[in-house]
């Protein structure tokens, strides 16, 4: 999720246009950092396809129960083939050294790390407390307005220690001499 955001803000920064990016920062985006995210996203696929085949064989029927709910749901095909695996096939090929197909694969990447993060909590409440896999049926779960507006308040706080970083110190891409 950090070079994913990195190379989303360094693009956008610049207008999703590398001919305005001086020399320095150009060599970076069409070469380590692209990379860098590619090989960085194929360690998170490899993990997480492992994860979820420990999950769906495991020992524990509480996390082989959670498991094939998260597996089955669209939100967790979405994540693994859009968010993942599209993002890493753009970025390999010769198309990801363009600016545009950077910004596009990190915003499908941030998208799958949210989803990911959503599964992770939900994962965690959908089994009745003191009942475990033997008990029929799973708790239904959806997030309450303010968990929703406690997460984009932290979204905004972030974006505005950022933008008061920019102004407090130059965060230019070559320091004035």
């Amino acid at each position: 999720s950090g070079a994913a955001f990195a190379v989303l803000f360094v693009n956008l920064t610049y207008g999703l246009n590398q001919n305005a990016m001086p020399e320095g920062v150009r060599k970076v985006m069409t070469g380590g950092l692209p990379f860098v995210f590619a090989a960085a996203l194929g360690v998170v696929i490899v993990f997480v396809v492992g994860r979820t085949i420990i999950g769906l064989y495991s020992n524990v029927p509480e996390t082989s129960l959670v498991m094939s709910e998260v597996t089955s749901s669209g939100l967790f095909m979405f994540k693994l083939w859009v968010g993942m695996i599209l993002p890493f096939a753009l970025l390999v090929t010769g198309m990801g050294k363009q600016a545009g197909v950077q910004a596009l694969a990190a915003v499908l990447v941030i998208i799958a790390v949210f989803s990911d993060r959503y599964e992770y909590i939900v994962g965690g409440q959908v089994v009745p407390m003191f009942k475990g896999a033997w008990f029929p049926d799973l708790v239904s779960y959806s997030p309450s307005m303010s968990e929703i507006g406690i997460a984009v308040l932290g979204g905004a706080i972030g974006l505005l220690i950022y933008a008061v970083g920019d102004k407090m110190f130059n965060l230019a891409d070559s320091p004035t001499h």
